[in-house]
């Protein structure tokens, strides 16, 4: 059996802040899905950064929080899973501005799971 996946495209939001923002969502190996993850420099300016444990539900929580707010796509891509930013999507502490941008994606996967049930 083959897959094809389509290629993420990348956008930025325009407004005061910008934001990367996916075409679509993907789904990241298990293990990948719920390692442990340590904030670089990019992510986490001052002091010593924290370990998410990303098979927590609040540490991924958080870190999705982080990850959107401050990551570029490569970050992005790397910890967020797209079946669980949907489970973690309504309690995430966003911007309004980026969680208007994402909302689409979010809303269209919803849609796709509902019409494959």
């Amino acid at each position: 059996m083959i897959d094809i996946v389509e290629p993420v495209v990348w956008t930025w939001t325009t407004g005061r802040r910008p934001y990367a923002v996916a075409s679509h969502l993907w789904r990241l190996p298990l293990r990948e899905a719920f390692r442990s993850f340590v904030p670089g420099r990019g992510l986490w300016w001052s002091g010593s950064p924290p370990r998410f444990d990303l098979a927590d539900r609040r540490d991924r929580t958080r870190a999705y929080e982080l990850v959107l707010r401050e990551g570029g796509p490569g970050d992005i891509r790397s910890i967020i899973d797209g079946a669980l930013l949907i489970d973690a999507w309504p309690e995430l502490v966003v911007p309004a501005d980026l969680r208007r941008a994402w909302q689409p994606i979010i809303d269209g996967h919803r849609s796709d799971v509902a019409e494959a049930s």
